[in-house]
């Protein structure tokens, strides 16, 4: 291109180091600076500034500025759109992929507005992070994905509202197949209707309960797994018992125990071939207070018999005996109040020797559903 020694336009952002553009003198290929360059000098109100790398506003501030990259291959793409579209800002360049980085400076965020001016996405930065959120796209008939990845080799993936405000889930939640998939409740925490107020699922040291759920109120599983005893002779003997708090006064009450025991003959017992059996049975006290057999133990509600035909030996002989004692009660007195549940064995015969197991491998299990 042809040089003109005669001033087209001079800028600089500062005093004293102007630099000056000069037109072109003919035309042909010359004339090209006028697809860059508005004659109407009126118009530019920006100026670039040839010694470092950036562009500034009319009143010679920096907009933006450039760090160059030795022998760099990828770049910035601007691209203008017509009507009804937006423009675009991507990552361009020689490789096949190309990341597009944003990054704030020091302990800025970056923030992403809508057309209001208004936050939608905030960013928040953690010194030294390794762990981070990747949201992948989906094809037809697959969900896009938000998945926490990093150096980590485990990551959990932290959702948190402010305050005391809630994570509100507008669909249904499903389980993937991985076997390992578990709700874990904290101490004391539950899961609640959408009312906040009414429990579906609580926990309490470790006994979980399920509440009012197609018309179940309450199920609670108690498990006792010390305590076990041995029962010899006719008189019935309090083996186990266990206090139900209910939710409702006067409400329908289904109690399931299950325990294991071993009916046989006594050691040195006389041989004989009766049939030896245990005798077993489930009262309800509305006293809530543990009773004996002088004093009584309450209401009977349901009774099992366990028992092996006899071998004529003097020697103990093993019958491992599952029990299970199925009740249907009416809770007593009012909500939140006690109730009181024994499990009894009487033997039939002073041969007779029941031994109760009472492990963590063999539990008394109470079962407690509260019908409201």
């Amino acid at each position: 291109m042809a040089s003109n020694t005669s001033d087209f336009f001079t800028f600089s952002k500062t005093a004293g180091t102007a630099k000056n553009l000069q037109k072109p003198t003919d035309g042909g290929d010359n004339n090209l600076w006028g697809g860059y360059i508005n004659v109407d000098l009126d118009t530019i109100v920006g100026a670039v500034n040839a010694t470092s790398d950036l562009i500034a506003d009319a009143n010679q501030n920096e907009l933006v500025d450039f760090t160059a990259t030795g022998s760099a291959v990828n770049h910035v793409g601007i691209t203008n759109a017509a009507t009804g579209n937006g423009p675009t800002i991507e990552a361009k360049g020689d490789d096949s992929n190309v990341d597009l980085n944003v990054k704030p400076k020091g302990t800025g965020a970056i923030l992403l507005k809508d057309g209001d001016g208004n936050e939608l996405v905030k960013t928040s930065r953690t010194a030294s992070a390794v762990n981070e959120i990747t949201v992948a796209n989906a094809a037809t008939g697959n969900g896009p994905t938000l998945s926490a990845t990093g150096d980590d080799t485990n990551i959990d993936l932290n959702i948190a509202g402010k305050g005391t405000g809630e994570i509100e889930i507008a669909s249904n939640i499903a389980f993937s197949n991985d076997t390992d998939a578990k709700i874990k409740l904290p101490s004391a925490g539950g899961i609640f209707e959408s009312d906040g107020s009414t429990e579906i699922l609580t926990e309490s040291s470790g006994s979980v309960s399920l509440r009012n759920v197609n018309n179940v109120y309450q199920t609670t599983f108690l498990e006792r797994t010390s305590g076990g005893l041995d029962v010899e002779g006719t008189q019935e003997t309090s083996i186990s018992s266990e206090t139900f708090v209910n939710k409702k006064g006067g409400s329908t009450l289904y109690i399931e125990v299950f325990f294991q025991v071993q009916v046989g003959r006594k050691s040195g017992g006389a041989g004989d071939t009766g049939l030896r059996y245990a005798d077993f049975r489930l009262y309800q006290n509305s006293s809530a207070v543990s009773q004996d057999a002088t004093s009584g133990f309450g209401t009977e509600i349901a009774r099992r018999i366990a028992g092996r035909q006899s071998d004529n030996s003097t020697t103990p002989q093993p019958s491992y005996v599952p029990v299970s004692i199925v009740a249907k009660c009416t809770t007593n007195g009012s909500a939140n109040q006690n109730n009181l549940f024994s499990i009894t064995c009487t033997g039939s015969g002073s041969i007779t020797r029941t031994e109760l197991f009472c492990s963590s491998t063999f539990p008394i299990i109470f079962k407690f559903t509260e019908i409201a």
